[in-house]
Protein backbone atom coordinates (compact mmCIF):
# COMPACT_ATOMS: atom_id res chain seq x y z
CA UNK A 1 0.00 0.00 0.00
CA UNK A 2 1.56 3.11 -1.37
CA UNK A 3 1.26 6.80 0.03
CA UNK A 4 -1.33 7.41 -2.25
CA UNK A 5 -3.67 4.73 -1.21
CA UNK A 6 -3.36 5.76 2.18
CA UNK A 7 -4.17 9.30 1.62
CA UNK A 8 -7.26 7.77 -0.29
CA UNK A 9 -8.26 5.73 2.27
CA UNK A 10 -8.33 8.55 4.68
CA UNK A 11 -10.08 10.61 2.02
CA UNK A 12 -12.98 8.32 1.99
CA UNK A 13 -13.24 8.15 5.49
CA UNK A 14 -13.22 11.75 6.58
CA UNK A 15 -15.88 12.62 3.77
CA UNK A 16 -17.98 9.07 5.32
CA UNK A 17 -18.16 11.08 8.41
CA UNK A 18 -18.90 14.17 6.70
CA UNK A 19 -21.67 13.13 4.68
CA UNK A 20 -22.97 11.44 7.95
CA UNK A 21 -22.63 14.85 10.32
CA UNK A 22 -24.35 16.57 7.12
CA UNK A 23 -27.43 13.98 7.57
CA UNK A 24 -27.95 14.26 11.16
CA UNK A 25 -27.83 17.72 10.78
CA UNK A 26 -30.73 17.84 7.98
CA UNK A 27 -32.68 15.37 9.88
CA UNK A 28 -32.96 17.26 12.90
CA UNK A 29 -33.57 20.58 11.23
CA UNK A 30 -36.13 19.11 9.04
CA UNK A 31 -37.48 17.12 12.30
CA UNK A 32 -37.95 20.22 14.50
CA UNK A 33 -39.24 22.39 11.44
CA UNK A 34 -41.87 19.67 11.14
CA UNK A 35 -42.69 19.54 14.85
CA UNK A 36 -43.32 22.99 15.01
CA UNK A 37 -45.45 23.36 12.07
CA UNK A 38 -47.67 20.34 13.64
CA UNK A 39 -47.94 22.19 16.83
CA UNK A 40 -51.63 23.84 17.24
CA UNK A 41 -52.95 25.95 19.37
CA UNK A 42 -56.48 24.83 18.57
CA UNK A 43 -56.09 21.46 17.63
CA UNK A 44 -54.57 18.68 19.64
CA UNK A 45 -55.19 14.98 19.63
CA UNK A 46 -55.68 14.04 23.24
CA UNK A 47 -55.55 10.53 23.27
CA UNK A 48 -55.62 7.98 20.81
CA UNK A 49 -57.18 4.37 20.95
CA UNK A 50 -56.65 1.49 18.20
CA UNK A 51 -59.89 -1.28 17.59
CA UNK A 52 -58.98 -2.58 14.74
CA UNK A 53 -56.36 -3.05 11.85
CA UNK A 54 -55.99 0.42 10.79
CA UNK A 55 -59.00 2.16 12.59
CA UNK A 56 -58.61 4.36 15.78
CA UNK A 57 -60.82 6.61 18.21
CA UNK A 58 -59.49 9.74 18.29
CA UNK A 59 -60.51 12.40 21.48
CA UNK A 60 -59.46 15.87 19.66
CA UNK A 61 -59.38 19.32 21.14
CA UNK A 62 -60.63 21.86 18.89
CA UNK A 63 -60.27 25.12 20.49
CA UNK A 64 -61.81 24.41 24.03
CA UNK A 65 -63.89 21.67 22.54
CA UNK A 66 -63.83 18.03 22.77
CA UNK A 67 -64.97 15.61 19.76
CA UNK A 68 -64.63 12.01 19.66
CA UNK A 69 -63.47 10.88 15.79
CA UNK A 70 -63.30 7.60 14.22
CA UNK A 71 -60.45 7.70 11.67
CA UNK A 72 -59.78 4.47 9.03
CA UNK A 73 -57.11 4.17 6.19
CA UNK A 74 -60.28 5.66 4.37
CA UNK A 75 -62.51 7.76 6.24
CA UNK A 76 -62.79 10.22 9.12
CA UNK A 77 -66.03 9.81 11.12
CA UNK A 78 -67.70 12.21 13.74
CA UNK A 79 -68.85 10.17 16.48
CA UNK A 80 -70.22 12.61 19.09
CA UNK A 81 -68.87 15.63 21.14
CA UNK A 82 -67.66 15.15 24.75
CA UNK A 83 -68.43 17.93 27.96
CA UNK A 84 -65.16 18.71 29.04
CA UNK A 85 -66.30 18.54 32.71
CA UNK A 86 -67.25 14.83 31.89
CA UNK A 87 -63.07 14.12 31.36
CA UNK A 88 -60.37 13.83 34.29
CA UNK A 89 -57.01 14.02 32.76
CA UNK A 90 -54.49 12.49 35.05
CA UNK A 91 -50.62 13.88 35.93
CA UNK A 92 -50.38 10.27 33.12
CA UNK A 93 -51.66 11.99 29.85
CA UNK A 94 -49.44 15.23 30.13
CA UNK A 95 -47.26 15.75 27.55
CA UNK A 96 -43.38 13.78 28.49
CA UNK A 97 -40.87 13.32 26.34
CA UNK A 98 -38.83 10.57 27.34
CA UNK A 99 -35.73 10.75 25.76
CA UNK A 100 -34.22 8.47 23.64
CA UNK A 101 -31.23 7.62 26.01
CA UNK A 102 -33.73 6.69 28.27
CA UNK A 103 -35.53 3.88 26.00
CA UNK A 104 -31.65 2.36 25.06
CA UNK A 105 -30.41 1.88 28.28
CA UNK A 106 -33.86 -0.07 29.18
CA UNK A 107 -33.07 -2.31 25.90
CA UNK A 108 -29.47 -2.54 26.60
CA UNK A 109 -30.37 -4.07 30.33
CA UNK A 110 -33.06 -6.38 28.92
CA UNK A 111 -30.71 -7.77 26.83
CA UNK A 112 -27.97 -8.32 29.16
CA UNK A 113 -30.17 -9.93 31.33
CA UNK A 114 -30.93 -12.61 28.64
CA UNK A 115 -27.99 -12.61 27.70
CA UNK A 116 -26.68 -13.92 31.27
CA UNK A 117 -29.81 -16.37 31.57
CA UNK A 118 -28.90 -17.80 28.28
CA UNK A 119 -25.20 -18.31 29.39
CA UNK A 120 -25.98 -19.52 32.76
CA UNK A 121 -28.13 -22.20 31.11
CA UNK A 122 -25.34 -23.22 29.02
CA UNK A 123 -22.20 -23.07 32.25
CA UNK A 124 -25.02 -25.78 34.07
CA UNK A 125 -25.94 -28.20 31.38
CA UNK A 126 -22.00 -28.59 31.67
CA UNK A 127 -21.97 -29.85 35.20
Amino acid sequence: MDLKDYFQFITVIILFFVILWAAYIATKYLGNLQMNKSNGNHLKIIEVIPVGPQKTLQLIRIGSEYMVIGVSKDHITFIQSVDESKLTFSENNKETVIPFSAYMKKFVSKHHESDNKVGEDTDESKQ
